[in-house]
């Protein structure tokens, strides 16, 4: 099986997992963020991250590539396809959603101690490979993205800033690498 169809199995895979987990809480979605509260401010609160991701983008691939590497025009919205499914929506369906509302909504942990368990889980497992290379700024980075994407999440009691947000970032810093991956 080649890697493409492994990775097609795979992101199939949790997105099933999360919907089975989704369907057995089904009428209590609102506990895992997923609603329409606060929908125009998430969605600024997402959007204002993807701005301010920008900067850091930028700063990112001069450091990392030693420049900026336009991703090609015609692997855009491939790319925004890839950093919205997979990864904005997969991940934050699963992080900010599900495993933040069981800490916060379930089991009674506060804000502070959800964001703060919820950043230090899924930082360094998600983005193990950084900490193998000894690559410490990104994971920051990352580990970093995630604790802020927590928090809009509870601060607005809604998730789609973090999915916003979250899709962005990606897009940004392959638009920025130009398709780079090896550099990630």
């Amino acid at each position: 099986m080649d890697s493409v169809t492994r990775y097609v199995i795979s992101v199939l895979s949790r997105f099933a997992l999360i919907g089975w987990a989704l369907w057995l809480e089904r009428g209590h979605w609102e506990d895992f963020f997923i609603t329409r509260r606060n929908l125009k401010l998430t969605l600024r609160d997402g959007l204002g991250l993807a701005i301010a991701f920008v900067p850091i983008g930028w700063a990112y691939a001069h450091w990392r590539l030693g420049g900026v590497y336009w991703l090609p025009r015609q692997d855009w919205f491939p790319t925004l396809l890839a950093a919205f499914i997979p990864a904005g929506l997969q991940e934050e369906l699963a992080y900010r959603g599900l495993f933040l509302g069981m800490l916060c909504e379930r089991w009674g942990l506060s804000s502070f101690w959800s964001i703060l368990v919820i950043t230090a889980l899924f930082g360094p497992f998600h983005h193990r490979r950084y900490i193998l290379r000894g690559d410490w700024l990104t994971l920051g980075l990352v580990t970093a993205f995630g604790g802020v994407a927590a928090w809009l999440t509870l601060k607005r009691r809604n998730m789609v800033g973090a999915v916003v947000g979250h899709t962005a970032m990606d897009f940004l810093i392959f638009l920025f690498i130009g398709g780079k991956v090896s550099v990630l």
